[in-house]
């Protein structure tokens, strides 16, 4: 794709934007339902044990918090045997499928680059996780930017990693969508003043605490209902 010129296009009832910004695990990429599993088989090998309500407590979270977190829950409650790296090595064995693009991302992907509309990832996790991630699912090419997790201070739900996303794509952060599955990435959207589009990720059923689906510009199914209302956007130069 060569140089972009952002068009403003303008979202009904929601100002305009001219870039968007994608979250990558649970939204783009279907890992979270892979390394949850992944986790609560390791787990069971070394007589611990970590349930979905747990792990959903990690999703968005930077691996420094998430890390910090599985530490507290092995001190209050250890496993009958090895430690926590053990079960985190085990987790990455288990864990080692090609995880699917999520249904409509491609579609999306490709409306972005005809009508040249700047796209970034904006991710918790680090930016060589995203690079290969995104390597291996041929969609490196697809971004213009990449954020990731162990390149801010804070994580979601601080809104340090849209920020330097809008930064890197040359965009006010006010003129970003920014597209999550997340509560922590809605947060951080809202605090980053980025007009939101929240997409939950049904492999993991939660229910979606009526603050976020405030925060959020729309909740949608999938990528698909994002793909249509930003189709319907009016540009206006």
């Amino acid at each position: 794709m060569g140089e972009l010129v952002p068009v403003q296009r303008q979202l009904d009832g929601a100002g305009s934007f001219c870039a968007v910004i994608l979250d990558m695990d649970g939204l783009m990429l279907d890992t979270e339902i892979v390394e949850f599993r992944a986790w609560r088989r390791a787990a069971q090998d070394f007589g611990w044990s970590l349930e979905a309500e747990d792990y959903l407590q990690l999703i968005g979270k930077t691996d420094r918090e998430s890390t910090a977190i599985l530490a507290g829950w092995w001190a209050a409650r250890p496993g009958e045997r090895g430690d926590l790296d053990a079960v985190r090595e085990r987790a990455e064995q288990y864990g080692g499928s090609e995880p699917a693009v999520k249904d409509g991302l491609r579609e999306l992907l490709d409306w972005a680059s005809r009508e040249g509309v700047p796209l970034a990832v904006g991710s918790s996790s680090t930016r060589n996780t995203i690079v290969a991630r995104l390597a291996s699912a041929r969609l490196a090419d697809a971004v213009q930017a990449i954020a990731g997790g162990d390149e801010v201070v804070n994580g979601k739900p601080a809104p340090d990693v849209f920020l330097l996303a809008a930064e890197r794509l040359g965009c006010e952060p006010r003129s970003c969508v920014v597209v999550e599955d997340s509560d922590h990435g809605i947060n951080a959207a809202a605090a980053a003043g980025m007009t939101s589009f929240l997409v939950p990720d049904s492999s993991i059923p939660r229910t979606i605490p009526p603050d976020i689906r405030a925060k959020a510009y729309r909740t949608c199914e999938s990528l698909r209902d994002v793909l249509a209302i930003l189709e319907a956007a009016t540009p206006s130069r």
